[in-house]
């Protein structure tokens, strides 16, 4: 499977990595990163994590201010059909967020599930 995520945050990069070991996995830390991994990708990816709520990092060579929400929309308006994936799961623990990216994306035909993630899983 290749997977695409979407996360600020170190640890969770590495616990996904960890839960998907088997898998191809291309890591974005930020929007900017996410929407590349989208655009250089030949094909489309099976599953995609978005996360809402990214941190710009001190010495991020992407910095950015958008959010997962801002990569949804994009998603929304410039994937082409064949690049889509098969499913979008929105980890973010921010309940707003997910709940506007999960709309914009299912209202957009996306397949899309809510699932806060948790460090220990």
């Amino acid at each position: 499977m290749q997977i695409l995520i979407l996360d600020d945050d170190e640890k969770r990069q590495e616990a996904f990595a960890k839960r998907f070991r088997d898998h191809d996995i291309k890591h974005a830390l930020n929007s900017t990163q996410a929407i590349e991994a989208f655009s250089h990708a030949l094909d489309a990816y099976d599953l995609v994590y978005l996360d809402h709520d990214l941190e710009e990092k001190v010495n991020d060579p992407y910095p950015s201010e958008i959010t997962g929400d801002d990569v949804a929309r994009w998603m929304c308006e410039q994937l082409p059909v064949h690049k889509r994936p098969g499913r979008v799961i929105i980890h973010s623990w921010n309940p707003d967020g997910a709940r506007r990216m999960g709309n914009r994306l299912r209202d957009a035909g996306f397949r899309v599930m809510l699932d806060p993630f948790k460090v220990s899983e």
